[in-house]
């Protein structure tokens, strides 16, 4: 070792700590991910729960027909009587509504694959639900404070439902959701996608009917995209059946 002079330890930290985004930036996916969050408690807003997470690679864009896309929600939950149509759009997701007759329903859909992230009835008589996602994919976190909440979005839009009242007694939907988009800021999986560099987020709030409470069962749909680590990027823990591999090749 004569006449070599060993780094300092100040120095191999310093190089370290250069490397290391780096490092957590390698571990970011490749291709898209799309997370749906169902968020339940949004009226009165007071008691927010995140029901279900389900996380799945973004489709590859193809670009359906708007009629493809009508049909790969109807291949999902099937209505014999039932014609969707788009009512509302949010980024690249498109609302969709077939108005209840006995029983509607209500779907969001990638304009780019025709990937559907949502799908769920409205009744006119009872209560309806979520067909899809109808479990969860992956674990969750709640990073213990000091902890501070992710990035906000690059992009947010919130898409209107016909349903939702329109008076001044009850909040606006843009209202009723961004608290929601508060509460997952906090989770590991939005700081996943915060850490790997801008992402965007839709939100949609859900009423399953349209009688009594109607209200107090709606939930938010909140859809985001970009890129993110592990575990997020990984297989799912669980897998919910009815997947887009089940009706992507309605089109292809």
């Amino acid at each position: 070792m004569i006449g070599k002079t060993l780094p300092r330890p100040g120095f191999v930290l310093a190089l370290i700590l250069a490397l290391m985004p780096n490092f957590v930036q390698a571990q970011c996916s490749e291709q898209e991910m799309t997370a749906v969050f169902v968020v339940s408690g949004i009226y009165p807003g007071t008691d927010l729960v995140l029901d279900n997470l389900m996380l799945m690679l973004t489709a590859e864009a193809t670009y359906p027909s708007d009629a493809a896309m009508a049909d790969a929600i109807t291949h999902l939950q099937p209505n014999e009587i039932c014609g969707y149509y788009q009512v509302d759009q949010a980024g690249p997701y498109r609302q969709y509504f077939c108005p209840p007759n006995e029983t509607g329903g209500a779907a969001l859909v990638d304009e780019r694959s025709g990937q559907v992230v949502f799908v769920g009835t409205v009744s006119l008589t009872e209560t309806g639900g979520a067909t899809f996602p109808v479990s969860s994919s992956h674990d969750w976190a709640w990073p213990a404070p000091p902890a501070e909440p992710a990035a906000a979005p690059a992009d947010f839009g919130v898409m209107h439902n016909l349903i939702w009242p329109n008076y001044p007694a009850y909040p606006t939907e843009e209202e009723a959701v961004a608290p929601v988009m508060d509460f997952l800021r906090n989770t590991d999986v939005v700081k996943s996608f915060a850490e790997c560099g801008p992402y965007s987020a839709a939100a949609f709030v859900y009423t399953s009917d349209t009688c009594c409470d109607f209200l107090y069962e709606a939930v938010c749909i909140l859809v985001v995209n970009g890129h993110c680590g592990p575990p997020f990027n990984y297989e799912s823990v669980s897998v919910d059946r009815k997947s887009w591999e089940g009706v992507k090749a309605l089109y292809r």
